[in-house]
């Protein structure tokens, strides 16, 4: 990439490639989530979003914005 576009330099570590937002989000959920935490969800909010904080044996909190 030219420098043009991206005002800082690129390094590997930080480039993800997935099949989508939703996805990228289950597996950010998966790794960070321990037992019992609390993930702050701003509504509205896709319906799939609580549902992938509970397979990470999280708790999500709704947040009516």
């Amino acid at each position: 990439m030219k420098q043009v576009f991206r005002p800082y330099k690129m390094v590997e570590p930080e480039i993800v490639a997935s099949s989508g937002a939703k996805h990228s989000l289950y597996n950010v959920f998966m790794t960070i989530c321990d037992e019992g935490d609390e993930v702050i969800v701003p509504a509205p909010h896709w319906v799939s979003y609580p549902e992938q904080i509970q397979l990470a044996d999280a708790n999500p909190v709704i947040v009516p914005m």
